[in-house]
């Protein structure tokens, strides 16, 4: 009941498994602390499940739920301590120094490492009966089809 915590909702890769999503958000957080609660919304669950990153980083299923689904979204957690006094008191911190000091642990150590996943770029198709080697080198325009009248004109090439 005397607890702050501070959390991120990441959405999950798509482009693979449950334990290769779970995978990439913990190579993300390879210096937070062992404390974290990671929780796992599969599609169509009740409810998350959850694991500590300590649990997750030496068995990459413990996070899912009983039927292993894929999770959609994660979302990170850290709890701390919530300071009773009004003030820097020495015994124990006060309210506003532990809500800082939970904000600044939390993003020193979790959010600024975590990048979004974003799907890979689409490739062109090739045409039929072309391999990847018989494709021809990019050509590029005549630099004085798009030269200007009011720079000089010239070489740049030689110029470097």
């Amino acid at each position: 009941s005397r607890r702050l915590t501070a959390s991120l909702d990441i959405l999950a890769p798509q482009d693979r498994g449950a334990k290769g999503r779970v995978s990439w958000l913990v190579g993300q957080l390879a210096d937070a602390p062992a404390q974290l609660l990671i929780e796992t919304y599969a599609k169509n669950a009740r409810g998350p499940s959850s694991a500590t990153l300590e649990e997750t980083r030496e068995d990459r299923l413990a996070p899912l739920d009983d039927q292993k689904r894929e999770p959609f979204r994660f979302r990170v957690v850290m709890r701390s301590e919530m300071g009773m006094g009004r003030g820097a008191a020495k015994k124990s911190p006060g309210f506003i120094t532990s809500v800082l000091q939970l904000i600044n642990t939390f993003y020193g150590a979790v959010v600024q490492d975590v990048v979004p996943w974003q799907p890979a770029a689409a490739k062109l198709p090739l045409p039929p009966n072309l391999d990847e080697e018989e494709v021809a080198p990019t050509v590029r325009p005549d630099p004085q089809t798009y030269a200007m009248p009011w720079l000089p004109t010239g070489d740049w090439e030689s110029e470097r």
